[in-house]
């Protein structure tokens, strides 16, 4: 019973008096002719948790104009040359703009009822003279690496022109500037890791034909990666791919892509085009022998995985799939089931050959890449047993026990 009351205590807070919202409305007035504006906001945002005043234009109106009131005198700072807190600049010219839309909002259900919007026609106005400073503000946020306040802003740039208090000239969104917002947005959304939030201006930002959209595509790619898309994700990189060949993000994604969904065909037919075009080409290269490798076809690997070498001994990857290569040749040979035959030592012999092979190939590979334990100490291990190659051997079983722990 007692929560009962206290829950109901709660809510009369909630509301007020007809009589005491129009005297709150009153010294909201009475606070901005005085130029009060923070006075002004205490009270509107009071009276914005009242359920009986949150439609009411008027005080989203008051609102707005405190607002204005913050803003002029930052920019009255500036025009004098004072010291003046540009982050508040524009913050408060998107809060002005903010609390119209509420306004205009509020009106509409006016409207509906056959009454004259009363704060529209100025408010439209205001709307257009404030429009260059948040789209500026969205940049200056992001450029200072704020992207959620860049993402209000910027939010705020795309959406207005969209607004039925906007008008019918919507010639702002043709512009360059206007397709920038959406790029900005999309990569601030990115680098706050809000991967849903990449998606909600994608077609516009993607308008564009220049690097940036490239820069969008892979960020675009990676946040469907990061939720889990898979679809868009393979979408989104074969575009990127077909629009940009050149460019080796798509063509490395997919091609993992490809990998780690067991699409080896796939993987060969797609490092095979990009070969068509570049034999030489490093990317495609590696990407060719590790598909031939999961394919089973060794021999294959080997001459694009040292072709990728020959290319660009900076891939380092390619030194593992030679060894690789090799390592999976001698495993795959059966040994006869009689150790005294010349089939069970010839079978014996090509393993140890291979193995022999797979060595240098594989020791590099852990020379370039100490860190990688778990893919060259098990082969290391096998390779060094099979040479019998004891002090080598014994290193290789105590890092792989470091592996299990």
């Amino acid at each position: 019973m007692l929560k009962k009351i206290g829950l109901l205590l709660g809510l009369l807070t909630l509301t007020l008096s007809p009589l005491t919202a129009q005297k709150t409305l009153k010294q909201i007035r009475t606070y901005l002719k005085d130029k009060k504006a923070d006075e002004a906001m205490k009270l509107v945002q009071q009276m914005e948790k009242d359920t009986n005043t949150t439609e009411w234009a008027r005080l989203y109106d008051y609102a707005k104009q405190a607002q204005i009131i913050k803003n002029d005198t930052e920019n009255e700072k500036l025009y004098l040359k004072q010291a003046y807190d540009t982050a508040a600049l524009f913050k408060t010219a998107l809060m002005a703009c903010d609390y119209i839309l509420k306004c205009d909002s509020a009106e509409q259900k006016l409207i509906q009822d056959g009454d004259k919007p009363k704060y529209r026609k100025t408010n439209a106005r205001i709307l257009h003279d404030y429009y260059s400073n948040i789209h500026a503000g969205g940049r200056w946020f992001y450029a200072r690496k704020d992207y959620a306040s860049a993402m209000n802003l910027l939010k705020m740039a795309l959406d207005l022109p969209q607004q039925p208090i906007w008008g019918e000239n919507k010639q702002v969104t043709t512009k360059a500037g206007y397709t920038v917002a959406a790029q900005l947005y999309l990569w601030a959304a990115y680098h706050s890791k809000n991967w849903a939030e990449t998606n909600r201006y994608r077609a516009l930002a993607l308008a564009d034909t220049l690097t940036a959209r490239r820069t969008s595509l892979e960020m675009l790619s990676l946040a469907a990666e990061a939720l889990g898309d898979t679809a868009d994700y393979r979408t989104l990189l074969l575009l990127g791919h077909k629009d940009y060949p050149s460019h080796p993000f798509f063509f490395t994604h997919l091609a993992d892509f490809y990998a780690r969904s067991g699409q080896y065909d796939s993987q060969l037919a797609l490092a095979n085009g990009r070969l068509a075009t570049d034999a030489a080409d490093a990317w495609a290269l590696e990407a060719k022998s590790l598909a031939l490798i999961n394919l089973k076809r060794y021999d294959e690997a080997i001459i694009a995985a040292e072709s990728c070498i020959a290319a660009d001994s900076t891939h380092i990857d390619a030194w593992y799939y030679v060894g690789l290569a090799y390592y999976s040749m001698a495993k795959a040979i059966v040994l006869p089931a009689n150790i005294n035959s010349k089939a069970y030592q010839a079978a014996v012999a090509q393993q140890k050959q291979l193995y022999t092979l797979a060595q240098p190939y594989m020791e590099e590979y852990r020379m370039k890449k100490p860190d990688e334990k778990a893919k060259w100490a098990p082969i290391l291990y096998q390779v060094y047993f099979s040479l019998n190659l004891g002090s080598r051997f014994e290193e290789m079983e105590q890092i792989i026990k470091t592996l299990a722990d």
